[in-house]
């Protein structure tokens, strides 16, 4: 399963609902339907410990979780803030599981983040129709594991309305109250010239590797691009060719303001740290090799000194 979510593209999610139970609250469990009753056993023994991706095996596969493309060097402080506030009341997330059942997801986020596949043991019916009603159907099963697959939500969104709280605490409590995501953004600083177009603004995900975004955006006003991949300090932007601001939308992910018009707008990466190793290196390379002519020209000097008659 995981080899075809690296193949085929697209963020998971991983249900592992690792609660205790005593054998009479297994009992109780609802096995989904069609099981027989050997399958209904094994089901309800293995309710306390559900599926678990484990990160080695998004290396392996090169699937990408909710966390991210890089096993977890980002998300960031903030990232997790977001998770906790607007996606999983537990706020619990390792890799790409949670504990939570899908109804108990804030559903706007997962859009935001652009999910498309869950994978999970058997559902109870509720959990099932929650699935259902959010546009996921079942695309494979390996024994009682399940895949679900929906057409993948956009990435990358243009808004015409934003709301400034420089407060973040007020941020993620607007988050954890239901800030209607999808419809509009949480800014740090005002956006200047936002204004609402006259269609629908088309906003496309050209290319999109482990450094660098390549976004192409056509909109008849001014707006606010908002990706659904983590903030962070080291990353860069240009519209056009032309260095543009960074800002941080709906508390941890990328924004640059876009103007009206058709434009090319990308994100890189820029490891400061990397490049002052590298400098660093390069210089104390550069020294130690002027260190050693030096030395050796010296030496060269003394022996002809010491030789002469």
């Amino acid at each position: 399963m995981l080899e075809r979510l690296g193949r085929e593209r697209g963020r998971y999610v991983t249900i592992a609902w690792d609660r205790p139970t005593t054998a009479e609250e297994r009992r109780s469990v609802a096995a989904p339907a069609g099981y027989d009753a050997r399958m209904r056993r094994y089901y309800r023994e293995s309710w306390p410990r559900r599926l678990a991706a484990r990160p080695a095996w998004e290396y392996a596969s090169n699937a990408e979780t909710i966390s991210g493309r890089d096993g977890g060097l980002l998300p960031l402080r903030t990232y997790q803030e977001f998770f906790a506030a607007a996606v999983d009341p537990e706020g619990r997330l390792t890799a790409g599981v949670t504990t939570q059942a899908p109804s108990r997801w804030g559903w706007p986020a997962l859009d935001l983040l652009g999910v498309r596949w869950f994978v999970t043991n058997g559902l109870p019916p509720a959990e099932i129709t929650v699935m259902e009603r959010n546009g996921f159907r079942v695309v494979g099963r390996e024994a009682f594991f399940l895949l679900w697959e929906r057409p993948a939500p956009p990435l990358a969104r243009l808004y015409h309305q934003v709301d400034v709280v420089a407060d973040p605490a007020e941020r993620l409590a607007r988050l954890q109250a239901g800030y209607p995501l999808g419809e509009r953004a949480l800014v740090e600083e005002p956006v200047a010239g936002l204004a609402r177009p006259d269609r629908p603004a088309q906003v496309r995900v050209e290319r999109r590797d482990q450094t660098r975004v390549e976004v192409s955006v056509r909109t008849g006003a001014d707006g606010l691009l908002v990706l659904g991949d983590p903030w962070y300090p080291q990353w860069r932007v240009e519209v056009d060719g032309r260095p543009a601001e960074l800002l941080r939308a709906d508390h941890a992910f990328r924004g640059v303001r876009v103007p009206a018009g058709s434009h090319r707008v990308v994100f890189t990466y820029e490891d400061r740290a990397l490049q002052a190793g590298l400098i660093v290196s390069l210089l104390t390379a550069a020294a130690l090799a002027g260190l050693w002519w030096w030395r050796r020209r010296r030496g060269r000097t003394f022996r002809n000194v010491t030789s002469a008659p």
